[in-house]
């Protein structure tokens, strides 16, 4: 969900026991990317594109199989960009749909901001392919994980292997499989989003040596409804490339269209229904909501007509065949991304969770991976930085401060997004002051462009 808000500009440098550089090989002959994610296909993508030296890539993931129709839709820009650099971006067009504009109204429909992203984008040399096109896209997941897993190599990927443990010495690393089975990498990346072994591996290392433990994923207290009409047209005719954003009564609501890859150009439309949880005093609920489609789907659409919302949002929600709810969790940037041995590494998720209200998660994600596959192919040349700080102390200096300054900036546009209190209340006036000076004062399109910018 790609909202404006104002720039957030912060530095985090890694904690000094991280920055100690490591006896990583400057070209790891063997790497194993734990989750078959958008982040941990990207690197496997960008090993083997870029000059790396790295021989063999294995990817794994625990489940038995990437399920098409699995998943809601996603927005790219800078992770656009870097796919193109990649040599994926003729895929890429064929298989998403342009983006061209973010309206954002009040549910009575009074206009907050109206971005247009199509000219913007177009104006920013990086986000502009060598062919002229911009990069700014809404894709199905698992449409773009299609193309980022039919671009590998057949056999990188190794699906129905669930990572147990992690064994780490000078020499490399060994991954222990549930079942007994057992592989070893000179390097190891923990591409396995919230709940991830490589990242309590990380933590564990420098526990060892007196650093701090495994820090779990941080619940933020807002929920998200997510409802899929695999079909499209279900959104007003001509809506297509724009999202449309509508505020509520303590409820914000989205709704875009998003390319399948489908060969005849085929859309979906998708509803986004952000909230505040209430009992999230108490305990934490678990990332993914185990309700069956149908109480979601009813759930989501009693809430959107309690919060005045439009028809149009409502009817996209009526016609939804698939629907999830999960809770908003981030992780701690400024934890250690590397292991104290210098053999294991994060990306995506593992490293840096973050609110999905700037719809970067996927785009940041891609540029890790990116980055570091550049970082290993710099250190190869001689690089000087990669070489003495490492390249994986270098990649995780060069990502931190990018994206835990986004983190900060969706934290904010979620409480903002969130705001109840009933209509004319304070909070309900902050909100929609914060979004309309954003708009008029042009802010929010140079913090589209600064969030969407790739930072590697």
């Amino acid at each position: 969900m790609n909202i404006p808000t104002p720039c957030v500009c912060i530095l985090f440098l890694s904690p000094v026991a991280s920055l100690v550089a490591s006896p990583t090989p400057t070209s790891p002959r063997r790497v194993a990317v734990v989750g078959a994610g958008i982040g941990g296909l990207a690197l496997a993508r960008a090993l083997q594109t870029l000059d790396t030296g790295v021989e063999e890539v294995a990817v794994f993931d625990r489940r038995s199989e990437l399920k098409p129709g699995v998943g809601g839709g996603i927005q790219i820009n800078g992770g656009a960009a870097v796919l193109a650099r990649l040599g994926l971006g003729e895929q890429m067009k064929a298989s998403a749909l342009p983006v061209r504009r973010i309206l954002s109204r009040k549910s009575g429909g009074f206009e907050l901001l109206d971005i247009d992203v199509e000219s913007l984008v177009s104006a920013e040399p990086a986000l502009v392919a060598p062919d002229g096109t911009p990069q700014a896209f809404s894709i199905m997941r698992d449409a773009l994980q299609r193309i980022l897993a039919d671009s590998l190599p057949v056999g990188t990927v190794r699906l129905g292997q669930r990572l147990e443990s992690l064994r780490e010495d000078d020499a490399g690393v060994e991954l222990l499989f549930e079942g007994g089975a057992a592989e070893r990498f000179d390097l190891v990346v923990g591409a396995d989003g919230l709940s991830s072994r490589v990242r309590e591996h990380v933590a564990a290392s420098h526990a060892a040596e007196g650093g701090g433990g495994a820090t779990p994923p941080e619940y933020s207290g807002i929920r998200v409804q997510f409802g899929v009409v695999p079909a499209g047209g279900a959104r007003p005719a001509g809506s297509e490339g724009e999202f449309h954003q509508w505020f509520g009564e303590g409820v914000y609501a989205l709704t875009g269209s998003y390319g399948t890859g489908a060969a005849d150009g085929a859309t979906s439309d998708m509803v986004a229904v952000v909230f505040a949880d209430r009992a999230a005093g108490s305990a934490a609920p678990p990332e993914n909501s185990n309700w069956e489609a149908s109480d979601v789907r009813e759930d989501c659409v009693g809430r959107l007509r309690r919060a005045g919302i439009p028809a149009e949002v409502v009817s996209v929600a009526e016609q939804c065949e698939r629907c999830f709810e999960l809770g908003v969790y981030e992780h701690d940037a400024t934890a250690p991304w590397v292991s104290r041995g210098g053999r294991a590494v994060l990306l995506g998720d593992a490293a840096h969770a973050m609110a999905p209200f700037l719809g970067q998660g996927a785009n940041q994600a891609i540029q890790d991976g990116y980055c570091l596959a550049d970082r290993l192919a710099a250190a190869r040349a001689g690089g000087l930085a990669a070489r003495v700080m490492g390249p994986l102390q270098s990649y995780a200096l060069l990502r931190r401060a990018p994206v835990t300054a986004l983190q900060l900036e969706s934290r904010l546009l979620g409480a903002m997004e969130t705001a109840g209190g009933g209509a004319g209340t304070l909070p309900q006036f902050v909100r929609d002051a914060f979004f309309l000076a954003n708009g008029k004062l042009g802010v929010a399109a140079q913090v589209f462009v600064k969030g969407a910018r790739p930072w590697v």
